[in-house]
């Protein structure tokens, strides 16, 4: 401003309340992937937890923005059969102090053991059959209780579909190893089906006489 009526104005300072400027940094935000919970048996376990592991960013803060909570936890040996749990709080701290936290999980689950059953052994004769015919169908029921209760991750049992019984008159034995493994756990049921065959039949008489009526 001017003061005065000469040719020579005079600028004199006016006192004003001082301005105040309030700078507003952003803060940091913390950004995690969604939950991951894989059934078991997956077989994209480790893309999976690739893609799980990069998707942990921020955004905003006052540079620098540190990661204060340390790596992101490995994958553990094995994920395929011992299953996974992980838990992670990620956070950030920024050149102001300010922090953001957020947590996301990664889970899979761990497959049941391969299990399988099978019938006690049999000992038994020629003589408990009426024939052939009631020999094969006790065979085929006692291999019928062969079973896979339990498969894992997608295990085969052996193929016992060209076992044949003994002979009823001959007798045999038949051994069954029955298993099934995946790539993780493995189950077998061993038992035999025996017949013992009959003894021959065996008939005895006297000798042949011949006489006379005189004697």
């Amino acid at each position: 401003r001017t003061s005065g009526s000469s040719a020579q104005s005079e600028l004199k300072d006016i006192p004003a309340p001082p301005i105040q400027l309030k700078l507003l940094a952003q803060p940091p935000v913390a950004h995690c992937p969604d939950p991951v919970d894989l059934p078991a048996c997956a077989s994209n376990i480790q893309t999976a937890y690739d893609n799980w592991k990069s998707d942990f960013s921020y955004s905003g803060g006052t540079a620098p923005v540190t990661v204060t909570s340390g790596p992101v936890p490995a994958l553990p040996a094995n994920p395929e059969c011992n299953g996974v749990n992980l838990s992670y709080e990620y956070k950030v701290t920024d050149f102001c102090g300010k922090t953001s936290t957020c947590t996301s999980t990664f889970k899979v689950g761990k497959p049941a053991a391969v299990d399988v059953t099978g019938p006690a052994s049999v000992d038994l004769t020629s003589c408990d059959f009426a024939d052939q015919t009631a020999l094969n169908n006790a065979f085929a029921e006692w291999v019928a209780k062969f079973q896979l209760l339990e498969d894992g991750c997608n295990a085969i049992p052996t193929d016992l579909s060209k076992l044949v019984p003994p002979s009823l008159c001959a007798g045999g034995k038949v051994d069954v190893t029955y298993e099934a493994s995946d790539n993780c756990t493995k189950d077998s049921h061993t038992a035999h089906f025996y017949i013992t065959a009959a003894a021959a039949v065996d008939v005895t008489g006297p000798a042949s006489v011949d006489l006379t009526s005189c004697d």
